[in-house]
């Protein structure tokens, strides 16, 4: 006799081994210079990420980047288990004072389990619809604990 198990049963214990859904709570990032960056930490690169995981909201904010020629910054929700692929959430520049933002609605995400915002460096064009290699500043979602703050 074979036993089998059910896809609801199969998706909750591959879910609580590799990473929980993002639920419905607000997260934010802080995004920092880490390993992989395109510029010298000490330039003071830095930026905030909101992702409100209902409306699939997220808004990146950054200062202190350097200005790219010919290539644009783009952000990622990233991380999670194996059949979460990483998904573009904008691309953009900063203005000569390294101040940036972009901010996309994605629809419901609250079933997906990424876990990390990261900018990424890309060609512009960019004829590859996947992250670049070259990371920027990057951070771990939290979730936000006062949403109205």
């Amino acid at each position: 006799m074979t036993k089998s198990i059910s896809t609801a049963s199969f998706v909750a214990l591959f879910a609580a081994a590799c990473g929980s859904p993002l639920g419905t709570d607000p997260y934010t990032a802080s995004l920092i210079c880490g390993d992989g960056c395109n510029h010298d930490p000490s330039a003071g690169g830095m930026g905030t990420a909101f992702v409100d995981p209902v409306t699939g909201q997220v808004e990146i904010e950054v200062s202190g980047l350097p200005q790219l020629e010919g290539e644009v910054y783009e952000g990622w929700l990233a991380g999670g288990y194996v059949f979460n692929s990483p998904i573009a959430t904008g691309r953009f520049n900063v203005d000569e004072n390294g101040d940036g933002s972009s901010s996309i609605f994605l629809g419901d995400i609250t079933e997906q389990t990424w876990d990390t915002v990261v900018l990424t460096v890309e060609p512009d064009p960019d004829p590859d619809p996947g992250p670049d290699p070259r990371h920027s500043i990057g951070g771990p979602l939290e979730v936000l604990l006062d949403p109205g703050s």
